[in-house]
């Protein structure tokens, strides 16, 4: 974080402490600093692929703090609601059952990670639902876990709780969960007919990229100037869905390819 990022929170941090209601004055700052945040949110919460591409480290930093702070901010609301002794046995039933399926989808995506040239669809729409399970699994228990706790302990005032469960669940996402805050590429060139996905610089004047939409599953990797990546034409790949259909075809050719495997073993 800069000197004047800094000195911007200390700015802020000290007109919080001196705010008062009663005061136009104040009141006018305040709407002006909404205002100010608002426009760093929207730009955030609805920038495009292409455009996260170009921007720089400081920018995409930018982007995704602001990012994390809306969801940072949905997620307090969520579990302001959620800290009710009234849900907390819904929310544990529920809870559990999310797990549950959570590590039926985490299996099938190992299983299947051993044919990935074949069936690299149904491997990526394993992990999404995996993904997905796990995340409600998480809104569910930790607000479980945190009420339980302070009913025993009964310090800790209501809201303060859903900011620490918000907290503790943000930290989860951003290290168990990558996905939900960087996106697999989209956006890709082609050279040569090879078809290359732009994962993001490296450093300011070098852009990695490979040929997988997930950059962990790439088995070609190549490194291009920035200079070079604004000369090109550069595509998009629009996220489909995977049909009912197409999930079956997956299925067969990897329980075809499972029986294959195992009778050469």
């Amino acid at each position: 974080m800069s000197g004047n990022e800094i000195e911007t929170f200390q700015k802020i941090s000290d007109f919080i402490d001196s705010f008062d209601s009663t005061s136009l004055g104040s009141i006018i700052i305040l709407a002006i600093l909404v205002c100010v945040v608002l426009v760093s949110v929207f730009k955030s919460i609805y920038s495009t692929s292409v455009e996260e591409l170009f921007m720089n480290s400081k920018e995409k930093n930018k982007n995704m703090f602001f990012q994390l702070l809306v969801i940072l901010t949905i997620l307090i609301f969520i579990n302001f609601m959620l800290l009710n002794v009234v849900l907390i046995f819904m929310e544990i039933l529920l809870g559990t059952v999310s797990l549950v399926v959570y590590i039926v989808y985490q299996r099938k995506e190992n299983g299947t990670r051993k044919y990935l040239e074949m069936i690299d669809e149904l491997n990526t729409y394993y992990k999404q639902r995996s993904s997905f399970w796990y995340l409600i699994s998480i809104i569910c228990l930790i607000p479980s876990l945190v009420f339980l706790i302070n009913s025993i302990e009964n310090s800790i005032p209501l809201f303060n709780c859903a900011v620490i469960t918000s907290v503790i669940e943000v930290s989860i996402i951003c290290i168990i969960m990558p996905e939900y805050i960087m996106y697999d590429a989209r956006n890709y060139f082609v050279d040569n007919e090879n078809k290359f996905f732009i994962y993001g610089r490296i450093e300011d004047d070098i852009v990695l990229c490979g040929d997988n939409t997930q950059k962990s599953k790439a088995s070609k990797y190549i490194t291009i100037s920035y200079e070079d990546l604004q000369k090109k034409e550069i595509f998009h790949m629009r996220r489909e869905r995977l049909s009912k259909k197409r999930k079956r075809e997956l299925r067969t050719i990897y329980k075809e390819n499972k029986q294959v495997n195992k009778y050469y073993q």
